[in-house]
């Protein structure tokens, strides 16, 4: 989908200025026995070995796991990497997830965002945010 209210939309973003503010976030995913130089970079926009034949690795922005479709994604998403989907899974339910429901934490840049992609925000009144604490 490309035009209308619902667009899909990539949730690391295809921007590659965008990209960039997610490096410091696939980096702290990766577990330290595991990071090497420039790995969030190959994962966020793919590789390729020069020594072997077809050997490309696509970037997480390429697979299809990587879309939701959601309102003002151009906006948003694309230009200016204003939301941000955090899955609440395990690494264990991450590499076996097939496409089912899952809860996450969505954060936006401010609350209109929220607005203009339609999530729904809890109705909290000051004294429910005070016994969060």
């Amino acid at each position: 989908v490309t035009s209308g209210l619902v667009q899909r939309s990539h949730l690391a973003p295809h921007s590659s200025a965008c990209r960039q503010d997610w490096k410091s976030v696939v980096s702290s995913l990766i577990p330290e026995t595991q990071q090497s130089n420039g790995i969030a970079e190959k994962i966020l926009y793919g590789c390729h070995d020069p020594n072997q034949t077809n050997a490309t690795m696509p970037s997480i922005v390429e697979d299809d796991f990587n879309f939701i479709f959601l309102r003002g994604q151009s906006e948003n998403l694309d230009n200016k990497s204003c939301i941000i989907f955090l899955p609440l899974l395990t690494p264990q339910q991450q590499l076996d997830w097939d496409g089912e429901g899952y809860f996450a934490i969505v954060i936006c840049a401010n609350e209109q965002i929220y607005y203009d992609c339609q999530f729904k925000l809890p109705n909290l009144k000051d004294s429910d945010v005070n016994d969060m604490d």
